[in-house]
């Protein structure tokens, strides 16, 4: 998949959306706010939103729930893309 603004934000939706479908909108926002945060400072690497955009969402979604703060949110997340 090309990496491309629109690609972005519609894994980001998708991962969204089966956190709301489990949790509700408002904590949803909460759980996917690290990555948001990742990826809309510049910190995401290509090979990070290439791992992003190929990755299973539920995996993604579930790696950000079970994070207790932004440093293991992202941790977890690069340890399932297999990146450092």
């Amino acid at each position: 998949m090309a990496i491309s603004r629109t690609s972005i934000d519609n894994k980001v939706w998708q991962v969204r959306k089966y956190l709301m479908e489990r949790y509700g909108c408002d904590r949803a926002d909460v759980i996917v706010a690290p990555l948001v945060w990742y990826v809309e400072t510049g910190r995401a690497s290509v090979a990070f939103l290439r791992a992003f955009l190929d990755s299973k969402t539920f995996m993604t979604a579930r790696r950000l729930a079970n994070a207790r703060t932004y440093d293991m949110a992202i941790g977890s997340l690069k340890d399932y893309y297999g990146l450092e």
